[in-house]
């Protein structure tokens, strides 16, 4: 496993403060219950559309 700096990978963002809809297949949502041992746990990731993560970035701005 390669190790790599976590800004390399991620992008943190304060959210909106609501809870959207979570769906099947889409982009994770990665939170502290996900991360073990210094390692992004993916098996039980929350994901949701991308509509979300464009809405996040518009808050952002």
């Amino acid at each position: 496993m390669e190790l790599v700096l976590s800004s390399e990978i991620l992008d943190v963002r304060d959210g909106t403060h609501d809870s959207p809809k979570y769906i099947e297949k889409g982009y994770p949502l990665v939170t502290s219950k996900n991360l073990k041992q210094g390692v992004i746990c993916f098996e039980d990731v929350n994901t949701f559309p991308k509509r979300i993560i464009t809405k996040l970035i518009i808050v952002q701005k």
